[in-house]
């Protein structure tokens, strides 16, 4: 099972990544993190923890629509030529597509992992002010 790496695992945690559960973490107890699944007995001291969600944990948290600047985006997952994945929102005009995607995305390339891709969006969405999370939603 693919999750995110460490440092996007940090970066979401930074951008309010708080789940109530997670099947998976990265944990580091000294210069290097360790990925740990739920039910393994995690070895103290730790230095830090954070949640490492799969592509599946981070899609169920992404709208499937958003709302900016009067018009609907919706969202758009593709895999490229070259077995990267593509995540953005699109909204089609009568002459265009316009996109929002986290400016680290370039056109045809994408990302490797689908959870990276996910969780690249999640952060975007966050710092963007355009991903309304339900108050006590299981997460």
């Amino acid at each position: 099972m693919k999750t995110v790496t460490a440092q996007l695992a940090a970066k979401m945690n930074n951008a309010g990544w708080q789940p109530k559960k997670s099947t998976f973490w990265w944990v580091r107890h000294d210069s290097d993190f360790k990925l740990y699944y739920e039910g393994q007995d995690i070895p103290l001291p730790l230095k830090e923890i954070y949640a490492a969600p799969t592509a599946e944990e981070t899609l169920e948290r992404l709208p499937s629509e958003i709302q900016k600047d009067g018009h609907y985006y919706s969202i758009s997952i593709s895999k490229t030529k070259i077995n990267h994945f593509w995540i953005d929102y699109r909204y089609y005009s009568k002459y265009r597509i316009f996109h929002l995607k986290p400016s680290d995305l370039k056109a045809d390339y994408g990302i490797f992992s689908l959870a990276e891709a996910a969780g690249k969006m999640y952060i975007y969405l966050k710092e963007n002010n355009l991903l309304k999370e339900e108050v006590g939603k299981d997460q």
